[in-house]
């Protein structure tokens, strides 16, 4: 189980091909990262790719939970009138993908529904952690996205303040 993750984290496409099955999307490692999250973060793209199509990110929400943990509103949000995915209180896939800098997969998990407004557990979004790392084509993006929520369609949020109070432009480099 973990050569699963291993290999994700690796970038081994051919390893996480020969490895990956229903049950391997939903593992976690003993830091509670999926291949999915470890993946994401270390830009592997073509891993990234594969495991989305495979249904990684439906193994983010079985995990998670799907529930309303967003920026500045009480509802589950939606991009372009598709759902989003959004997680209690942990750091997406798309979190990580923000704070190390790796644009591609930012824009496939955008692309794929994950939320540009979930929380993490210190109430980053998505746009504090790439604000935070430095990342101007990242928060660029973010910015670019258009959410509905409510039935009205806004851009990501950038007044939402992380559980110190601060915004991304607070916390910028």
């Amino acid at each position: 189980s973990t050569l699963f993750i291993d290999a994700a984290a690796a970038g081994d496409l051919d390893a996480v091909r020969r490895l990956c099955g229903t049950a391997e999307l939903r593992l976690r490692d003993e830091s509670g990262w999926s291949a999915l999250t470890w993946a994401s973060a270390e830009g592997h793209t073509p891993v990234v790719e594969f495991l989305i199509q495979q249904g990684a990110i439906d193994a983010e929400v079985a995990q998670a939970g799907c529930v309303s943990d967003v920026a500045e509103d009480a509802n589950p949000p939606s991009l372009v009138g598709q759902s989003l995915v959004t997680t209690r209180a942990t750091t997406s896939p798309l979190h990580w993908a923000c704070w190390k800098g790796h644009l591609r997969v930012v824009w496939m998990l955008l692309l794929n529904n994950m939320s540009p407004l979930a929380l993490d557990s210190e109430k980053h979004t998505p746009l504090h952690l790439a604000a935070a790392g430095g990342h101007l084509e990242i928060v660029k993006t973010l910015l670019s996205v258009c959410v509905t929520v409510n039935g009205v369609e806004k851009p990501v949020p950038v007044k939402a303040r992380n559980a110190f109070g601060n915004t991304a432009a607070q916390v910028t480099k």
